[in-house]
């Protein structure tokens, strides 16, 4: 799947005061359900927005890299949204567990780890509350089949 058909999901982004990055690096290729990829950034790039509603940026990188003779396929989100605290951290892919009030169904991030598992990868999110210094990092990796 090409990075370029998430360019209308990011475009949607700046209309909503929020800069976003899409870094792509050339050739990248990764096997899998291109449905499952597209509903795991979806995913990623909803929460980034709903944590960022003054504003920010958010940069999505996407690289191929070998380590060791073994090839992965990296996709990084970060956000300067408001962050999460340790106890909202703790729970992120619990079933039903929302930060978002009545507005999420906190199935995002719980569906979203089912499918980067199912499609032979990882999924590590760090994030901080701190004033001036707040937001969310996803960090992805697949791993051939």
């Amino acid at each position: 799947m090409s990075a370029t058909r998430f360019v209308p999901i990011l475009v949607l982004l700046v209309v909503s005061g929020i800069k976003s990055l899409l870094e792509c690096d050339e050739e990248v290729k990764l096997l899998c359900f291109e449905g499952e990829l597209r509903q795991i950034l979806v995913n990623l790039v909803s929460n980034a927005f709903d944590a960022m509603r003054l504003g920010g940026t958010l940069r999505i990188r996407i690289s191929q890299t070998s380590n060791s003779g073994v090839r992965k396929v990296r996709i990084v989100s970060a956000d300067t949204g408001c962050g999460m605290s340790p106890q909202e951290r703790s729970h992120l892919f619990e079933p039903f567990f929302s930060t978002k009030g009545i507005g999420g169904t906190g199935l995002g991030l719980w569906i979203t780890r089912d499918l980067v598992s199912q499609n032979h990868g990882t999924i590590d999110i760090r994030s901080s509350a701190r004033i001036g210094r707040s937001g969310t990092v996803a960090r992805l990796r697949f791993y051939p089949g």
